[in-house]
């Protein structure tokens, strides 16, 4: 036996293949995580208003020092409630930015959009 029988022939493995997209699959993995966070956080903040202040129930311990620090009424859980609501959805933009801007990153050059009649129903029109 040599030494080139005792070599392995290299293929193309799938870290090879993906290497050079790194960027873009990280950017896209973020993207992931963070509209699957704002997806599942949505409801929240309507739990704290229909808990806290429709059945008067108590804050979680993490939660009264926070709402605590911005007042001591019910209006502070409301004010919580309402910055809830706009850190998610801040969250959620940016998270749909992201996920644009790696698809864009990963179209290869030269592929241009799809013509708008590609995208209808209809026949392109015939020239005459």
């Amino acid at each position: 036996m040599t030494s080139h029988a005792a070599k392995k022939p290299k293929g193309l493995s799938i870290i090879d293949l993906l290497r050079p997209h790194w960027k873009a699959l990280t950017l896209a993995l973020l993207a992931v995580v963070g509209e699957t966070a704002t997806d599942l956080a949505d409801p929240w903040p309507l739990k704290i208003v229909l808990d806290n202040l429709l059945q008067s129930k108590p804050l979680p311990g993490w939660m009264s020092g926070v709402v605590h620090c911005m007042g001591p009424d019910k209006l502070a859980v409301l004010n919580f409630a309402v910055i809830a609501v706009a850190v998610i959805a801040v969250v959620g933009a940016l998270s749909s930015y992201l996920e644009k801007i790696s698809h864009h990153q990963r179209r290869p050059m030269g592929h241009a959009r799809p013509a708008a009649h590609a995208l209808s129903s209809h026949p392109p029109p015939v020239a005459g």
